[in-house]
C-alpha cells in the first residue's frame, strides 16, 4: 500500500558527513530517512526553499521535456530497498490519459514531485521496516523512531547549499 509522504527536511549526518532526506507520513508519525548525495541534496534544498537556479537543472530539463510532450508527473513512489539502495517509480500521464511507470532514483523522483507539485508516496513495507521492533525499543530509553520524530534540525545541522 502506498502511504502519502512529504519531504520533512534535509539534515546532515554528522557521523558520515552525508545529507539525509527525511520523508514523513502525511497525517501520521512514521518517517523514512534516506541518505543521499550532496548534489542531490542541493537540488532538493533549492526546490524546498523555492530558489530558482541561475541555469536550468536536470530536473528543470526533464520537467520541460514532459511539458513539450504534453505529459505530466502524476506521482512518485519510493517502492523498494535492495542492498541498502532505495528504488522509486515515477508515474507519468500523457495528454490522452494513458500512464507510464518509469524506474527512477528516489532523489530524482522527489525533485520532480517538488517541481511539479505532484504527490509523493512510500510503500508501507518500507515504513514498517524502519519501525524498531518492540524488543529493540526495550533496549533503549529513547528508540530511534522517537528520536527522529522529536529531532530539531539544529541537532544535526541544516543542509547547506
Amino acid at each position: 500500500m502506498e502511504i502519502s509522504v512529504k519531504v520533512e527536511r534535509l539534515l546532515m549526518d554528522p557521523l558520515h558527513q552525508s545529507p539525509v532526506m527525511i520523508l514523513r507520513e502525511i497525517g501520521g508519525t512514521r518517517v523514512l530517512p534516506i541518505w543521499i548525495g550532496h548534489y542531490e541534496a542541493g537540488i532538493i534544498a533549492a526546490l524546498l526553499e523555492e530558489i530558482a537556479p541561475p541555469r536550468p537543472m536536470t530536473v528543470d530539463l526533464i520537467a520541460s521535456m514532459l511539458d513539450e510532450l504534453n505529459c505530466s508527473v502524476k506521482k512518485a513512489v519510493v517502492c523498494d530497498l535492495k542492498e541498502s539502495t532505495y528504488f522509486a517509480r515515477l508515474t507519468v500521464c500523457r495528454e490522452d490519459g494513458t500512464e507510464s511507470e518509469i524506474d527512477a532514483r528516489p532523489t530524482d523522483s522527489v525533485a520532480l514531485t517538488l517541481r511539479s507539485k505532484a504527490p509523493l508516496y512510500v510503500e508501507e513495507h518500507l515504513l514498517k521496516a524502519f519501525e524498531p521492533s518492540e524488543s529493540i525499543q526495550n533496549l533503549f530509553a529513547k528508540p530511534i523512531k522517537d528520536w527522529l520524530n522529536e529531532l530539531d534540525p539544529k541537532d544535526l545541522g541544516k543542509y547547506k547549499m
